[in-house]
Formats: C-alpha cells, sequence, structure tokens
C-alpha cells in the first residue's frame, strides 16, 4: 500500500508540473505581436512616403542654365511650363510641362530637345475651348501638345497646328525629315489618324464641299504640287483632281501656330 500511495504523490507531482509549464508556454504566446500586428506596424512609414509622391518630378538632370517659368490654367486645372536654356556644358535645352489640381500632380512630360537649325523647346500655349495646345520643336521631331481640363496631357505627331473650330478637329504637320500629320479629335481627346512617313509633304490643311478635308502637299523633289483628300474613317489619304477654285485660301483651316514660334530655348 504504502508503495502504491507513494506512486500516486508522484504522479500528481509530475501532473501539477506539466500544467505548471504548459500555462506558462501558453502566457509567452499571448504576449508575441502576431504576424498581422507587425505587418501593420512595420506598413505605417511606407503610408506617409505614398503620400509625397504626388510632388512634383524634377527635371531629367539638374543644369545650371537660365530657367524661364509660364503658368497657365484651365478651370480648377494648373498647367506649368519650364525650359531651362544651356549653360554652355550641354548642347541641349531642357523642357517639361507638368499639370496639378488643388497641389496634386495629374501628369508630366519632358524633353530635351537637341537644335538642328530651327527653333527648339515648346512654344507659348494656344487656348480653345478647355483645351491647351502645345507645340515641342527640335530633334527633327516635332509635337503637338494637348492637355484637357482633367490635366491630362496628349502628345502626338505634330508643331504646325491647324483647328477646325466647327468639328473640334486639330489638324497637325509633322516637322521633321519625314513627312506626316495627326488629326485629334478635341471634343473625345483621341487621336483620329496618324501618319508619318507619306511620299508628299503637307503644307496646308483644307476642308470643302461639306465636311471633307484635304491635304495641299508638295514634292521636296520636283516641288510639283499635289491634294490629297483624307478619309478619316478609312484612316486613309487619296489623291483628288482638283483646282484653285476648289482649294485656296478661303478654305483652309484656321492655322493656330505662332508665326514666331516663340520657343524660349534658343533658335
Amino acid at each position: 500500500m504504502a508503495t502504491i500511495t507513494e506512486m500516486t504523490k508522484n504522479i500528481i507531482l509530475l501532473t501539477l508540473i506539466l500544467l505548471t509549464i504548459s500555462c506558462k508556454k501558453n502566457k509567452k504566446v499571448n504576449n508575441v505581436k502576431s504576424e498581422s500586428q507587425v505587418e501593420i506596424s512595420e506598413k505605417e512609414p511606407i503610408k506617409t512616403v505614398i503620400k509625397n509622391e504626388s510632388k512634383p518630378h524634377s527635371l531629367i538632370k539638374e543644369t545650371k542654365g537660365e530657367k524661364t517659368q509660364k503658368e497657365y490654367s484651365i478651370g480648377n486645372i494648373k498647367i506649368q511650363l519650364n525650359q531651362y536654356k544651356s549653360d554652355g556644358t550641354e548642347f541641349y535645352c531642357k523642357s517639361e510641362i507638368i499639370t496639378y489640381k488643388n497641389d496634386k500632380q495629374i501628369d508630366y512630360i519632358s524633353f530635351t530637345p537637341e537644335p538642328v537649325g530651327g527653333n527648339y523647346g515648346i512654344s507659348v500655349a494656344t487656348k480653345f475651348n478647355n483645351h491647351l495646345i502645345f507645340t515641342k520643336h527640335g530633334d527633327y521631331d516635332g509635337r503637338t501638345l494637348i492637355i484637357n481640363d482633367k490635366g491630362k496631357i496628349f502628345n502626338v505627331v505634330g508643331g504646325d497646328n491647324y483647328l477646325d473650330e466647327e468639328s473640334e478637329l486639330l489638324f497637325a504637320i509633322y516637322e521633321s525629315d519625314l513627312s506626316g500629320f495627326s488629326v485629334f479629335d478635341l471634343k473625345t481627346d483621341s487621336t483620329l489618324l496618324t501618319m508619318e512617313d507619306i511620299d508628299e509633304r503637307p503644307i496646308r490643311f483644307l476642308k470643302n464641299f461639306g465636311n471633307r478635308y484635304f491635304i495641299s502637299c508638295i514634292n521636296d523633289e520636283t516641288d510639283n504640287k499635289s491634294v490629297w483628300e483624307i478619309e478619316i474613317d478609312l484612316e486613309r489619304i487619296m489623291q483628288v483632281e482638283l483646282n484653285d477654285t476648289d482649294i485656296n485660301s478661303e478654305n483652309q483651316l484656321k492655322n493656330i501656330s505662332d508665326s514666331d514660334v516663340n520657343c524660349v530655348c534658343e533658335k
């Protein structure tokens, strides 16, 4: 009996020891942060970084060249055009456009246009309805830049712009070694047609016979002029035989590009 009683005591003692150890382990686990708590704590500082990303971009590279800044607005959208002339150590001009709404950046575009014998940089803006229209020159790659009332920047081939105010279509001649043009719809903010390598070089855009659009072109090798109809829906142009009575300055679309260009960088 004594042996059984001693064994019983040992079993009871062992059981108490195990229960004590189990309680200590459970207490320690409850004090340790869960994985989700650790992740939330670690992510909290990142939220501040994300908010700061709305600050404007800086230019591709800092420059000591003379800076010119112009500001425009469309409703509550603010547009800033910054340009830097060469500081003598670099060959290029630096240009950027930034759009904001309530001090938060909406869109951004930049160029480092190369002087190639003509104007280079971004011109002053032309305003039409709820849009600003800029032209970028240099690099043998003229661009027409359109900004809408939401701060979105659209970049199409161009440099020399013609406007049909009735249909709100913007036609742009490509200032480049290549002959081309683009058609942009200001009602829908969409590019309807782009051609960058056609045989004849466009000179001007015209409209006649209702809503039919034409390009007056010249062949640089022969100096011969020709007229082409723009078939926007079919995304093509077709040469047509029209005389000066049909195609002349009276039915030319309005040229909205500044004849002096007024690029800030240089000429």
